[in-house]
């Protein structure tokens, strides 16, 4: 029997790799792709921040992978204003074949936004 989802062989966290900007899919930990985040907005100035995603075992069927999370953290240079995002998800196989259960919050501007998103993928071949 070939084993896809090695992390579930383990107790504790799941091993973590940090890659900047882009790396090929591990089936020994979950690689964490980052970068930097720059724009300009008129009220608040320069922002200035980190981005990152990660995901475990990518694929045509689960483009996020089995598991995934990720998220940014952005300053703006004229008035200080934080930003952040975060949002974590997986494969839940009693949403169907393909079922994803992700969770994602996000504050920008003083706005606090959050969600839950269920579904399950459809494919087809061209």
């Amino acid at each position: 029997m070939i084993e896809l989802n090695r992390l579930d062989n383990r107790s504790g966290p799941p091993p973590l790799r940090f890659k900047p900007l882009y790396d090929f899919p591990s089936s020994e930990a979950m690689t964490f792709l980052y970068g930097p985040m720059i724009w300009h907005g008129r009220a608040e100035g320069a922002r200035l921040g980190l981005w990152t995603t990660g995901r475990y075992l990518p694929s045509s069927d689960f483009p996020e992978g089995i598991l995934s999370a990720g998220g940014s953290l952005v300053a703006a240079t004229r008035d200080g204003d934080l930003s952040w995002s975060a949002r974590v998800g997986r494969r839940v196989g009693a949403l169907g074949a393909r079922g994803r259960v992700e969770v994602d919050g996000a504050r920008d501007a003083g706005l606090l936004r959050t969600g839950i998103r269920l579904g399950n993928l459809a494919t087809g071949s061209l």
